[in-house]
């Protein structure tokens, strides 16, 4: 296989955990579409090394079409969800074309999403706690799952709440 816009040899190798295929000129990959959110969602790159790995690439945003390095079949352009570039995907083989840096962007974007944030707050803080703390912590999350709970009262209670108005009343 070669690369689309350098036409260079790609070479196998691993991005954060998942094989890909890499031009070792351009920096660009070829990835398989299921691959993309385990890449996306590894941690192994510290926020730095996401940023010198986007400044370290020199690749502009190829706007021209091409054909699928896999399969030569033609590539469509599209803008994923809550990014801000142009990425290509092969509808044929199901491989998308990240230019070099746009994979270090997917992991970034990431990153800075609230939900994201939480979760890696409550890792660190999971990470930080003594093995007492950590286990009274588990104790306290067991005790969640009871369903005596008034919690768990009252989310049986409000839903059969609403079951009987909705049957005998209609929709209020």
């Amino acid at each position: 296989m070669h690369c689309p816009n350098c036409q260079q040899r790609l070479d196998r190798t691993k991005y954060s955990g998942a094989n890909v295929h890499q031009c070792r000129q351009c920096g660009g990959h070829l990835v398989d579409k299921r691959r993309v959110k385990t890449i996306e969602k590894r941690i192994d790159k510290d926020h730095k090394s996401l940023v010198n790995e986007i400044a370290a690439s020199t690749q502009v945003d190829q706007l021209d079409k091409f054909r699928c390095p896999r399969c030569k079949a033609p590539m469509k352009k599209s803008v994923p969800e809550d990014l801000g570039f142009h990425v290509d995907e092969c509808m044929n083989c199901d491989a998308t074309w990240f230019d070099g840096g746009e994979l270090a962007k997917v992991q970034l974007a990431f990153e800075t999403k609230s939900q994201t944030q939480q979760v890696n707050r409550m890792r660190d803080r999971l990470n930080s706690m003594t093995p007492a703390e950590r286990a009274a912590y588990e104790k306290r999350i067991e005790n969640l799952v009871d369903l005596g709970s008034p919690m768990g009262q009252a989310v049986t209670e409000a839903t059969f709440e609403l079951t009987w108005n909705y049957y005998f009343f209609g929709w209020r």
